[in-house]
């Protein structure tokens, strides 16, 4: 979706778990973020996280929308300056 919407290549990097804490710690990423966010990254890669909730609608007051509409609202956020 974000290569149709922005017409350019985006590609997903199959991240190397060990490679990626290192990564993260070097850019100064506290430990427990590091592992909060390899944490959720494990538990959609393993599809525990599939499951669908009203949390978007009962905070913002609105219903959720596709990510293809949040990609192309947004488009301009996405673009390299």
């Amino acid at each position: 979706m974000l290569t149709d919407e922005l017409r350019r290549p985006i590609r997903y990097a199959d991240p190397n778990l060990v490679a990626y804490w290192r990564r993260m710690r070097r850019r100064g990423m506290p430990r427990a973020m590091v592992g909060v966010t390899l944490g959720i990254y494990t538990a959609a890669r393993f599809g525990l996280a599939s499951g669908l909730t009203d949390d978007v609608e009962r905070i913002t007051g609105r219903p959720p929308i596709p990510f293809r509409r949040f990609v192309h609202d947004t488009r301009d956020a996405w673009l390299r300056r």
